[in-house]
């Protein structure tokens, strides 16, 4: 009897193994079920765009350039409602996958190293950081605006960038940093931290976005939805005049 009960006990670790198991019956269904689900999302934003070309959408009267993605994210926003957030100007999150719009407006889903809730979990994450990883963060607070999430490069080599929790992160605990990919060389102010809540002092935040462009070329700054509180700048550095905001050269474009 005690024997038959010790092989019962086996068979029956055996069989929970099988099912919930790293590679149990459970896990593999789940993951296939995960699979055709994001396949799913993929042809619904491949028919969106199909149909937004068939119509010659026309936003305001100005017609949409449909030889490349610029334009597009107000597009498939406005007819996909599920997506909820588009990070850069060409990774968007819809229903929990990611996905690409490539230059030719084919649709692609995007696998990351890792994903996270916010910058400050990923700083913390040293330990798993290596190399060429590329990332991502949901938003740049946790529970914050999903328009402040972003795709990141994991680097110890920041070449002429400086360290300014936006474009270039430092890792904690290592010599690592995470670079801010951007698309067309553009950027919202809330992947620098930017609350937009109309309570928060967001002077600094928005003018280490200033700062960064005018190091580094130039580009386009993009404003989501929101109220964006600013004071005045006692010493800006830049001249003996005070200022909220001081923006430097002439090839960035809000």
């Amino acid at each position: 009897m005690v024997v038959t009960i010790i092989v019962l006990l086996i068979l029956a670790g055996v069989a929970i193994s099988l099912s919930i198991g790293n590679n149990g019956i459970f896990k593999r269904t789940g993951d296939a079920a995960d699979a055709y689900r994001s396949s799913e999302v993929k042809e619904m934003l491949e028919l969106t765009i199909s149909e937004a070309k068939i119509e010659q959408y026309n936003d305001n009267g100005r017609k949409v350039d449909y030889d490349n993605v610029i334009g597009y994210n107000g597009i498939l926003q406005e007819k996909v409602p599920e997506i909820e957030n588009w990070i850069g100007s060409d990774i968007l999150l819809c229903h929990n996958y990611y996905f690409q719009v490539m230059s030719n407006l084919k649709i692609k889903q995007v696998d990351f190293n890792a994903n996270y809730k916010s910058v400050k979990e990923m700083k913390s994450d040293g330990a798993n950081l290596k190399e060429n990883d590329i990332v991502s963060t949901l938003a740049y607070y946790e529970g914050g605006s999903k328009s402040g999430g972003g795709i990141y490069k994991i680097t110890s080599d920041i070449n002429d960038l400086v360290e300014d929790e936006g474009k270039a992160i430092k890792i904690d605990n290592t010599d690592l940093y995470a670079i801010l990919e951007t698309n067309n060389n553009s950027l919202n102010v809330m992947q620098y931290g930017a609350y937009g809540d109309g309570k928060t002092d967001d002077t600094i935040r928005l003018q280490k976005v200033f700062d960064m462009f005018y190091k580094n070329g130039g580009g386009t700054v993009y404003f989501p939805s929101g109220t964006y509180i600013t004071r005045i700048q006692e010493n800006t550095g830049y001249s003996s005049t005070k200022a909220c905001l001081t923006i430097l050269g002439g090839n960035i474009n809000l």
